[in-house]
């Protein structure tokens, strides 16, 4: 079992939301995947694909599906990395109506971007081989988390009197109703020429620090400008363990 190979094996478009903000959508399986005998969906695996420029948690009727883990780990502007999970688990309750929903924070891609960047797919196998697939889009509705304030070095602020029930079946959105996700080209040459001119800059201080026997401070050090972009490929690796990762993908 492998995720996505390219862009063009993702059922799914790139979207972009605030930091206080989650994406979510509602789906419903259908009595087609209904064991007929114990009214439990006859699923024989379900995976969750997802990645971005920025810290995402995605969540299958308001459980997060990676809990333990910070996804996906410094995907750069000219390369995403993606992870794969396997969630069949999360939805073997009885009922046919689900909620697919994705939150994300901003964290050091404030550099270069006002908001992170995400795409994600849950996709369904059935025991007649059918597959249902179910991927970020501008359909998907949004909805005003508990953060209050993403900061930098990972930090976020929460209110409490909020209560994140967008992440469950049948939750209302919070803040404004009927409010929807951008479409976004992750790739985009403002962003590209954003990166290549920090980059510069960066170098260009370092340069002349090093020229003055200075160690330049608060400046990364010089790196090579970023190449054309490549769609995500994928690795296959060891057999799934539900609700952890088993495909990493680059290139």
């Amino acid at each position: 079992m492998t995720g996505p190979f390219s862009a063009a094996d993702w059922n799914a478009l790139w979207i972009t939301f605030a930091s206080t903000e989650a994406a979510f959508i509602d789906f419903e399986l259908g009595a087609r995947a209904l064991d007929v005998g114990t009214g439990t969906p006859a699923i024989t695996r379900a995976t969750v694909h997802f990645a971005g420029a920025g810290r995402i948690r995605p969540f299958i009727d308001g459980t997060a599906v990676n809990p333990d883990a910070n996804d996906p780990t410094d995907s750069s502007l000219k390369r995403s990395i993606s992870r794969s999970y396997d969630v069949t688990h999360l939805l073997m309750a009885t009922g046919t109506t689900h909620r697919f929903a994705v939150a994300a924070i901003l964290s050091h891609y404030r550099l270069v971007l006002d908001q992170p960047r995400v795409i994600a797919e849950l996709r369904i196998e059935f025991s007649d081989d059918s597959v249902q697939s179910i991927g970020t889009s501008p359909e998907w509705q949004l909805s005003r988390t508990s953060l209050i304030a993403d900061d930098p070095f990972y930090l976020e602020e929460h209110d409490n009197r909020i209560a994140d029930s967008w992440a469950a079946p049948g939750g209302r959105p919070i803040g404004d109703a009927g409010r929807h996700a951008d479409p976004v080209a992750l790739f985009s040459e403002a962003a590209t020429a954003s990166v290549a001119a920090i980059l510069t800059e960066s170098a260009a201080a370092n340069d002349a620090a090093a020229a003055a026997g200075t160690p330049a401070v608060g400046t990364p050090a010089p790196r090579q400008p970023p190449r054309a972009p490549t769609a995500p490929g994928t690795r296959a690796s060891s057999n799934p363990t539900p609700g952890r990762p088993f495909v990493s993908c680059g290139v």
